[in-house]
């Protein structure tokens, strides 16, 4: 079927005798199959088309096969849920999806260490035990990493800093010292 439809193609620029010898087809076979009328699911698929356009189009282009599928059975248009992603992807209509989320990805140069304060989050007097984390806060100029510093024993913060890498002086060097 392909080969007539590459015969049709071409046959402006080359004979259609000289075609269907290069694609190994008889010349009454191809004027056969031109001749033929289409097949009914192909005037169906033609009508489905118009239908998921109209669906695609008032959902502001973004709905995928799935909920176009969802559509179709609540118009009590009954039709298979690869057909209609087959249908779309021949009009190149893809639905709008989230972007993928990032994998976190462990470092490979940071070991667990041992636990210095033993689970226990409290300190008689101040400045005694102090614990840090660093958070990451995605910006539109990139990553923002904070590192903050709790001392146990008010629960305050002591300090902070930023930086646009998560390297060992946002916490070594702070500018709180």
């Amino acid at each position: 079927m392909t080969r007539f439809r590459f015969v049709e193609e071409h046959q402006a620029d080359y004979p259609i005798k000289r075609l269907c010898a290069v694609v190994e087809v008889s010349r009454s076979g191809y004027y056969a199959w031109k001749a033929r009328p289409p097949a009914p699911r192909t005037l169906a698929d033609e009508q489905l088309i118009l239908e998921i356009e109209e669906i695609y189009v008032d959902s502001r282009r973004t709905y995928g096969a799935p909920r176009v599928h969802g559509q179709l059975v609540r118009r009590d248009r009954h039709v298979g849920c690869k057909r209609v992603a087959r249908l779309m992807r021949a009009q190149g209509w893809v639905g709008a999806h989230a972007p993928k989320k990032k994998r976190r990805r462990r470092r490979s140069d940071v070991h667990g260490l041992r636990d210095l304060v033993r689970r226990d989050f409290t300190a008689p007097r101040p400045n005694l035990r102090w614990v840090a984390d660093i958070t990451e806060f995605p910006t539109g100029e990139g990553p923002l990493f904070v590192a903050g510093i709790r001392d146990l024993c008010h629960k305050g913060i002591v300090g902070w800093s930023m930086a646009d890498r998560q390297d060992a002086e946002l916490v070594i060097e702070p500018p709180w010292i």
